[in-house]
């Protein structure tokens, strides 16, 4: 089994966040986790200084992170708004080309999901921007409807990142690969949806789910972790992520990108579930 590391990026600024409810949803959000003690005042405060510096994302740390331990990720970054993204598509094009610039790969965080047209519009302006041709996509909140599958293949996407279960999935010759590990699964609780306290847990439930995957003989882990959550305002994220990497490199697993999994795919007798 190897693991495919990538990166969500739904925030780039606060300002971005004028017209929706984002800032006051985290406010509320933070202070539950503060009076239920799972974050400390400090940390706290930390959260409500990034209002003022105006960053709400850690991308430049996180690109050098997974440079320094040698993790091939891929960042995913919007080009519409929807569901709390509401950068600037010139904003989006700094990072895409940084993204790039430093070696890591990049692909869409799509907002439009059961709308050709709509998506057909996403995708001509996220390879306007980058300058690239071929690309994979992963659906922001992982959403997907019916035909989304079909439209992304005739769409020309190289592959899709973003479906929750845990087998690839093949529509001819585009293939679905699911998201096994994902931070927000893992760190907040499912019944509150508030960050939990212990670590040990979030721990625990995070081997469960490698093991089950490795028993099961799957041949890719898919692991996402949000940069905005790569800073000391999100400490048990920002642990969360380096345990993570420093756990599978110590139990040995190979890391590569969704495009290399592809190429090792295609080279094999194809075994995975057709859509229809």
């Amino acid at each position: 089994m190897k693991v495919i590391i990538s990166h969500d990026v739904d925030h780039i600024t606060c300002l971005e966040h004028w017209k929706d409810l984002s800032i006051p949803k985290f406010m509320v959000k933070s202070l539950l986790e503060v009076m239920r003690r799972a974050v400390s005042f400090k940390e706290f405060l930390l959260r409500v200084f990034s209002l003022f510096h105006n960053k709400w994302h850690n991308i430049d740390s996180l690109i050098e992170y997974d440079k320094k331990n040698n993790i091939p990720s891929t960042f995913y970054v919007g080009v519409a708004h929807g569901l709390g993204l509401s950068y600037s598509n010139k904003r989006a094009t700094i990072w895409i080309k940084k993204v790039i610039e430093s070696g890591f790969r990049v692909g869409l965080h799509g907002i439009a999901y059961d709308d050709f047209e709509s998506m057909k519009k996403e995708r001509e302006v996220f390879s306007q921007l980058s300058g690239l041709k071929e690309f994979g996509i992963r659906m922001h909140y992982l959403r997907s409807a019916q035909n989304t599958l079909k439209y992304l293949a005739e769409l020309g996407y190289v592959y899709d990142a973003g479906r929750r279960g845990n087998e690839i999935q093949a529509l001819g010759d585009f293939y679905s690969f699911p998201v096994q590990v994902m931070d927000s699964d893992l760190i907040n609780s499912k019944e509150t949806r508030l960050q939990i306290k212990d670590f040990d847990l979030i721990k625990e439930a995070t081997i469960e789910i490698i093991e089950t995957t490795k028993k099961e003989k799957q041949p890719y882990l898919s692991v996402i972790f949000h940069d905005r959550y790569f800073g000391p305002d999100f400490l048990m994220w920002k642990k969360w992520y380096i345990w993570v990497i420093e756990y599978l490199k110590n139990q040995g697993f190979d890391f590569c990108t969704y495009e290399e999994a592809l190429e090792e795919i295609r080279t094999k007798e194809s075994v995975y579930k057709q859509v229809v």
